[in-house]
């Protein structure tokens, strides 16, 4: 049986193994020249962007990016391209009747086919993601990694995030092909629901990790905090009761506070007058992160889970 199920998939298998090779190879490559090209004092510390370290960060920057967009990328097509076919191009050609009629049952024929599809998708995903972080590593401060780990393309790509978005687009994919039994139908419906996916969790994760606040000179100036690593979720105003006020709120109320020839000191005074004694910032510090990522990559596995037992409850039903 794992046999078939491999003949089966080896076109998807082979070219995400590819796909993984090729990707590692080039990380291993651009860690070299990373390493031997790029001045040794642009990659510690804070870059002065009135240095070269600007022109070597511009181009290496771009090629980190691309290969982040492919990392954050591989769920979606993995979910497209072997999830979704899997059930649903049986199903819609009628070969599953022939492995129905074996002496195997149909949740173990589901199993096998998807530890099939799993197993590479993982391997493949898994390389991938340890390739770019050893080259990431070694570029210092001119890597994506100075942007904290609640950046848009670092958070989607480090820690377990990649495997728990493949194992949820996989399920999703194989639940998808199941209902629908038709291939192209099923791969259109796995790519939307999947996006929603995506995006719930890109909008959610302050939801279960708790902000921290910081306040400030209440006209900002010089005085706004930057905190190593942090993701900003709010900023506004708090009056002399303690209460936020928003940007538009304090706009109303600050609107006679504007002018040429008035100082920082003049601004902070007429802000108080009216009754914003500070600023304040709601941020998810970059020491939560991996608790986001726990909590996650959780929600992601009972998604997938979800989505096996969908899978296997719908082909127990078919004809």
């Amino acid at each position: 049986m794992i046999w078939l199920a491999w003949r089966l998939q080896r076109a998807q298998t082979w070219a995400l193994l590819g796909l993984a090779v090729v990707v590692v190879v080039a990380a291993l490559v651009l860690r070299g020249v990373t390493l031997s090209q790029v001045d040794p004092s642009c990659l510690v510390g804070n870059i002065n962007y009135s240095m070269p370290c600007t022109r070597q960060w511009g181009s290496l920057g771009a090629v980190m990016t691309y290969f982040q967009l492919l990392l954050v990328a591989m769920p979606f097509a993995i979910g497209l391209f072997c999830g979704a076919p899997l059930f649903a191009r049986e199903l819609e050609q009628g070969t599953h009747v022939l492995a129905f009629t074996q002496s195997v049952s149909r949740t173990r024929w589901m199993l096998v086919k998807a530890a099939v599809a799993v197993v590479p998708a993982l391997l493949s995903v898994l390389a991938m993601q340890v390739a770019l972080s050893y080259w990431f590593r070694a570029a210092g401060s001119l890597g994506p990694y100075r942007y904290g780990p609640w950046s848009e393309f670092n958070f989607p790509t480090s820690h377990l995030a990649p495997a728990a978005f493949t194992l949820a687009g996989l399920a999703t994919g194989m639940l998808i092909g199941a209902i629908a039994r038709k291939t192209l139908l099923a791969m259109v419906i796995t790519v939307g629901l999947f996006l929603g996916v995506w995006f719930a969790a890109l909008g959610t994760r302050e939801l279960y990790v708790s902000t921290e606040r910081v306040t400030y000179s209440a006209y900002g100036g010089g005085d706004y905090p930057r905190i190593m690593g942090a993701q900003p979720i709010d900023s506004g105003y708090v009056n002399a009761d303690g209460a936020t006020v928003s940007h538009l709120e304090a706009s109303a109320l600050t609107a006679d506070c504007s002018g040429a020839d008035r100082t920082q000191e003049d601004y902070t005074a007429c802000y108080r007058d009216n009754g914003l004694v500070a600023s304040y910032l709601d941020y998810l510090p970059a020491a939560k992160a991996k608790t986001a990522h726990l909590i996650e990559a959780a929600l992601l596995l009972a998604l997938a889970a979800a989505c096996v037992a969908g899978t296997a409850r719908t082909l127990r039903r078919v004809a």
